[in-house]
């Protein structure tokens, strides 16, 4: 599979031509993100370019670009006619966007917001993975920025904020877990 952009900026759009440049090597899929490289992250997709290149290839197409919920992957899939989406940043501190699509795309139904339970647990795996992998010193500092992201944007989280900006080691993590619950965070 490959994974290409728009192009590298405004002066240099070419998904279609890589697109079929991959295919006639040899790719089995690839996923197109329809913004150049310059533009990093900023802007809006333009999912113009997605249809393009499904047009374009015999290859599945997946498509990227501001999907953050399953109506979004929905209207994406309609508009681009591609196979797949691919699911970046919105899945950071959202596991669940992966399961919500899902249940939505194949069923219509949309499952319940994770409780704070559920936020714990993963929050808790997501974490000792980390420091198995890094070590307790470097995985704590960097997964701050991941338990950050599980409460980004819910309400009365300044608490737990501070909380996570202090991790440094395995038994900072409960007063933080604790503090989620204590503030409701997670519940509709």
């Amino acid at each position: 599979t490959a994974k290409i952009r728009a192009g590298w900026d405004d002066t240099c759009i070419n998904p279609v031509l890589v697109a079929k440049t991959d295919e006639d090597s040899g790719a089995d899929m690839v996923t197109v993100h329809p913004r150049t490289r310059m533009q990093m992250f900023t802007g809006k997709a333009n999912w113009d370019i997605i249809a393009d290149v499904k047009r374009a290839v015999k290859i599945p197409v997946a498509g990227n670009g501001d999907i953050h919920n399953c109506y979004d992957a929905e209207k994406m899939l309609k508009q681009t006619g591609c196979d797949a989406v691919a699911v970046g940043r919105s899945s950071v501190g959202n596991p669940w966007i992966f399961r919500d699509i899902l249940a939505y795309l194949g069923k219509g139904e949309i499952p319940a917001v994770p409780s704070i339970g559920e936020k714990q647990r993963v929050i808790m795996e997501h974490y000792m993975k980390m420091i198995a992998k890094k070590g307790e010193a470097k995985g704590s500092k960097e997964f701050r920025k991941h338990v950050l992201s599980y409460i980004k944007g819910l309400p009365n989280a300044k608490r737990v904020r501070e909380l996570c900006n202090k991790l440094e080691k395995a038994a900072d993590l409960e007063p933080i877990l604790t503090a989620m619950e204590e503030v409701k965070i997670g519940q509709a």
